[in-house]
């Protein structure tokens, strides 16, 4: 799940840092803070969902395709 995250906050710092909309448009879009865009920007925290990472994304996309991998775990109990 960490190697998933990592991909996702480099592309997100990337897609940022490329965009010509300011941090604070960019927060606005996608309903969270400008300290949080900045700090996924400059790696500075990594408390960060990947619903927003996956989300912040979504709206700066430059095209690149973004595969994910759903592996879904199912817990029997017997009575």
């Amino acid at each position: 799940m960490m190697d998933l995250k990592a991909k996702l906050y480099s592309k997100s710092s990337k897609l940022i840092k490329a965009s010509k909309l300011t941090h604070e448009q960019i927060a606005k879009l996608i309903g969270t803070s400008r300290s949080r865009i900045n700090q996924i920007a400059n790696f500075e925290e990594n408390n960060v969902s990947i619903g927003l990472l996956i989300k912040l994304i979504s709206v700066l996309k430059d095209g690149t395709a973004i595969k994910l991998k759903f592996v879904f775990f199912t817990n029997s109990i017997n009575d």
